[in-house]
């Protein structure tokens, strides 16, 4: 209190001065502000330039798929993105029943890339229905073809068997249907037909005919005398007969009277084990060992007429088979007598009697 009183005066003195230093704005204190103002709308100096925003970072690994150079989806990695693009190119069209696919392409041009920021990647079965839903996105071509099989009746045609009997009949060929096969092509696009099937193919697996021989013989009188002889000339021979040498070699023995007996055929030399063939198709009637013949072959051919072939080895022909001209009969054999020389006896009989086997040849 005495303080104050002490120096009254020079206070007042004090507050006076300052009074009239803040009424002239020597000094004056900072104001408040009125109302609050977000940090980032005060205004920023000109010489400070703004923090551009940071932009989302892409994911790694991950694949877009453009086409025609739009990007259509975007998918984890590279092999999603496969996986999507051969499920729609194989997978997502069923053709219709009948049809089998044969060609699919895609109709844009299609790339990959990885994923730009911003993309965000889908799953696979959420990308599968995106281009089912928008089919344009993603348009592929697809082709189908169907097979239609037509079987082709086989015809059947008849000839004439001298070797067979007669009202007999022999399938020497069985027939065999024919197929023809006609390929169609349908085009898909966005798995919608395009247009009608066209036919792309025409295969034609031709029918086999069926082969079928009538029987033409005539059995003989195969109990005549075969010491009779009618000489060189004989009856005529059936249509087409003719006779071959069984064997290649020399007749050295003909047909006729040979030192005051007679010898009832041909005889024609060669070397033993020299291939024998059939001198004309027919019918085997004996084929085995008899006396001083060695083993005996006898065919029996059109009209009674019958060939008879000794000595004959490795013949494995029985009573009964039919054998074609020049078709091998086995080998001639060596001679019974060992004096001998190697040759094959050769006979000719038409109604159980020989005749010269020489008016037959061909």
């Amino acid at each position: 209190m005495r303080f104050f009183e002490k120096y009254r005066g020079r206070l007042f003195a004090l507050l006076l001065t300052l009074t009239v230093l803040f009424g002239i704005g020597i000094f004056r204190l900072p104001a408040f502000p009125q109302a609050f103002v977000p940090p980032e709308e005060l205004q920023t100096p000109d010489f400070l330039e703004p923090e551009p925003e940071p932009e989302p970072a892409a994911i790694l690994g991950a694949v877009t798929i453009l086409a025609d150079k739009n990007p259509i989806c975007t998918l984890i990695n590279e092999a999603e993105a496969m996986a999507l693009l051969r499920y729609e190119l194989v997978q997502a069209f069923i053709p219709p029943q009948g049809e089998m696919l044969h060609f699919a392409a895609f109709v844009k041009q299609l790339e990959l890339r990885y994923a730009k920021p911003g993309e965000e990647p889908m799953l696979l079965s959420r990308a599968k229905g995106l281009l089912k839903a928008n089919a344009d996105l993603c348009p592929v071509i697809y082709t189908a073809r169907s097979v239609f099989e037509e079987a082709l009746e086989y015809e059947r045609t008849f000839s004439t068997d001298a070797r067979i009997p007669k009202n007999a009949r022999l399938v020497n060929a069985l027939g065999k249907p024919g197929i023809k096969l006609t390929v169609t092509e349908t085009t898909y696009v966005n798995k919608m037909p395009s247009g009608s099937a066209a036919i792309v193919k025409i295969e034609l697996i031709n029918p086999c005919a069926e082969k079928v021989s009538k029987g033409a013989f005539k059995p003989g009188n195969a109990g005549g005398n075969p010491s009779r002889h009618e000489g060189e000339k004989g009856p005529k021979a059936p249509s087409g007969f003719s006779l071959a040498l069984p064997v290649k070699g020399n007749i050295s023995s003909n047909f006729g009277m040979r030192s005051g007996s007679m010898h009832y055929g041909l005889d024609i030399d060669a070397k033993p084990g020299a291939a024998l063939t059939a001198p004309e198709g027919g019918r085997v009637i004996f084929a085995r060992e008899r006396s001083s013949y060695g083993f005996v072959l006898e065919l029996e051919h059109a009209e009674g007429f019958v060939t008879r072939l000794a000595p004959v080895a490795d013949c494995t022909l029985k009573p009964g088979e039919l054998v074609d001209k020049g078709q091998q009969l086995g080998v001639l054999a060596m001679p019974s007598d060992e004096e001998a020389k190697p040759h094959l006896h050769m006979e000719l009989l038409i109604g159980g009697i020989p005749y010269n086997p020489r008016q037959y040849l061909k």
